[in-house]
């Protein structure tokens, strides 16, 4: 069967951007408003305005950037809040010294009131708080992509007319989808894949992950006799569907270690050829 295979998009979407522009707006104009750490006092408003939207433009640079790199390198997706939490604490050290200089140069009297080691105290605290807001927020920004996703219509980019072969899909090192994963899930038994957005959530079964790649991506470089595309955002591998606990039922396909997936008319008609009830 020919399908359709969407091009792979390597920068994130604009809705992300864009919240990110915003949060990092919206911090610098709390500060700003709020004066902390004595900054009322020593500063008017339009000074402490410009103050920590600097503050918040270069430090939030450096939290982008590390975050960026973790995405990449070490986890082939999304970083857990410890690991944005360690980027805010790294980033602490030099936004403190871009904090000093900032206040040199609009308020330097100021100084004589604050040590470095307190202006180093401060920047930590503020990179935790609103990395962990911010954290939170792109995860409710992503659950609420995947619903849209999942609540979609019957798929128009369906699975093969008739079910493959089975084979057991399970991501081996040399397999260039294993390289995509984080280091932990490496090696691991493939169970579904899920599109979310420009982004995928695969679950193993040593725990799940998200990672920027297309479905038909992924599902290329597993192998289509891996397992069954049962909707056009949800795919199953012949492993999960041997699991004793995978059932089908009227909501959709229930995966032993994965959770529920849609399926189309079509997927159920695939599953029920290959015997999955």
């Amino acid at each position: 069967m020919t399908s359709h295979q969407p091009a792979r998009s390597t920068r994130p979407p604009l809705t992300v951007r864009s919240h990110l522009a915003l949060r990092l707006a919206g911090a610098s104009l709390l500060l700003g408003l709020l004066g902390p750490f004595g900054t009322y006092l020593g500063m008017p408003l339009p000074i402490r305005l410009l103050h920590f939207s600097a503050n918040v433009l270069v430090i939030g640079a450096l939290i982008v950037l590390g975050n960026m790199a973790l995405r990449r390198f070490v986890f082939a997706g999304e970083p857990p809040l410890w690991a944005a939490l360690c980027v805010a604490l790294a980033a602490a050290l030099p936004g403190a010294v871009v904090v000093q200089w900032h206040l040199s140069l609009l308020a330097p009297a100021s100084l004589a009131f604050v040590t470095f080691p307190e202006l180093l105290a401060q920047t930590a605290v503020v990179n935790l708080l609103i990395s962990t807001v911010g954290w939170f927020v792109e995860r409710r920004m992503q659950a609420g992509a995947a619903s849209r996703s999942a609540g979609g219509s019957v798929s128009r980019e369906e699975a093969p007319a008739s079910p493959p072969t089975p084979a057991t899909a399970v991501s081996r090192p040399d397999q260039p989808f294993d390289a995509r994963l984080p280091f932990r899930l490496r090696g691991a038994s493939i169970l579904s894949l899920s599109a979310e957005d420009h982004y995928l959530r695969v679950r193993t079964s040593r725990g799940e992950a998200l990672i920027l790649c297309a479905l038909s991506e992924a599902i290329g470089l597993l192998g289509e006799t891996a397992g069954l595309r049962v909707h056009r955002s949800h795919w199953v591998s012949w492993t999960a569907l041997a699991l004793p606990d995978t059932r089908l039922g009227r909501d959709g396909l229930h995966v032993a270690e994965a959770g529920d997936l849609p399926v189309s008319r079509r997927g159920r008609r695939l599953l029920a050829e290959a015997g999955v009830a």
